[in-house]
């Protein structure tokens, strides 16, 4: 993949340092959001961290997903990111944090299906948009629902899938949005229209079951009365979805070129998750941020992940985590997302956060 020439913006002899994240809950976007990455304090003199988001191009919004700008750091889904690396973007992962959330298969009340046994012959929606880069949600959604099938020994051959297309893009959407953060950091909105789509589909009854994840699947049951018949994210066994693991994956070019850099913006992070696990902090300031990330109510924040949700904003390289991202890899390659698998090993770089969580013990000793 032959990487742009991301657009230079902000002062004379100010750098950009691209950044983008998804709407999860994620120490990177504490670490922004509590002004941790401000020049001189989080970042060193002559950088400025600039979100994707806050730029109206579509060329620059993309790099979201292809990751094709050369200093462009990224903490979000793990599809995009591996797409993009199996496309031939050269990018390394110098962290992963695992979110536990809402991963539920729902249906109307009056539906006559109870467990994850009764979806078989059943018609299970998806929406689908052929020709985006990474079609993380119809991949994220078809995974949940997979997981209940196999939770009943049953296949992806045992149902009916009913697919929706749309030419629409993420990208088209993401340019839209116009929620802001002080005027130029517009917070990364779930892409809308799908979520009508399946609720539609359910409610004429065109289809028997829709899956969803995090707090759309509480605001579903509460607002409409769905009945879950399966939820991937209260088992404790680690999955593999595009949340689980999130990746922070960073361009290997700046890893290389600008490693102090790396390190610092790992370092922010680390300490954000510290502080929000602190009684500097406290529970209430993190889930407060959070919500704001989320765009959704601060009570859905712990519902839809879990009282621990501040456990999930860990960065590291947990086993589990590591196997569930080489699962992923796998999925993907099954399921024709990328042509090839590759090495996961090859592809992470602990090094920068082990370096980055040695300086925060020093500061905290």
């Amino acid at each position: 993949m032959a990487a742009s020439a991301a657009p230079g913006r902000g002062k004379p002899g100010v750098r950009p340092l691209w950044f983008s994240r998804c709407p999860v809950p994620s120490a990177f976007a504490l670490a922004w959001r509590g002004g941790a990455l401000e020049p001189g304090t989080g970042v060193p003199e002559g950088w400025r961290l600039q979100a994707l988001q806050a730029v109206a191009d579509r060329d620059v919004h993309q790099a979201h997903y292809d990751h094709r700008w050369p200093d462009l750091l990224r903490h979000g889904g793990n599809i995009p990111a591996i797409v993009a690396r199996a496309r031939g973007a050269r990018t390394r992962v110098v962290a992963l944090s695992y979110l536990w959330q809402a991963q539920k298969v729902l249906v109307l009340p009056s539906s006559p299906l109870h467990a994850p046994a009764d979806l078989r012959g059943r018609r299970l929606h998806l929406t689908r948009r052929p020709a985006e880069f990474a079609d993380h949600r119809y991949l994220s959604l078809r995974a949940i629902y997979e997981a209940a099938l196999a939770e009943a020994g049953l296949s992806a051959h045992d149902v009916q899938w009913v697919i929706a297309d749309r030419d629409d893009s993420y990208v088209d959407a993401r340019a839209r949005q116009r929620t802001h953060r002080e005027g130029h950091d517009p917070v990364p909105q779930p892409t809308p229209g799908d979520g009508a789509l399946a609720l539609q589909a359910l409610l004429r009854d065109e289809v028997d079951a829709v899956a969803c994840a995090g707090p759309t699947a509480l605001e579903w049951q509460a607002q409409l009365g769905l009945r879950c018949v399966f939820d991937a994210g209260a088992d404790d066994t680690p999955a593999a979805n595009n949340s689980q693991p999130l990746v922070f994956a960073i361009s290997e070019s700046l890893l290389r070129d600008q490693a102090a850099l790396v390190e610092q913006v790992l370092l922010a992070s680390l300490r954000a998750h510290a502080d929000a696990a602190s009684s500097r902090w406290g529970l209430a300031r993190a889930r407060r941020w959070v919500a704001a990330e989320l765009a959704q109510p601060e009570h859905l924040v712990v519902e839809a992940f879990g009282q621990r949700f501040v456990d999930s904003l860990a960065l590291g390289f947990n086993p589990a985590h590591v196997e569930a991202l080489r699962r992923q890899v796998a999925y993907l390659h099954r399921q024709g997302a990328i042509a090839e698998p590759f090495d996961v090993d090859d592809w992470l770089d602990p090094g920068p956060l082990a370096r980055a969580g040695q300086r925060l013990q020093t500061t905290l000793s």
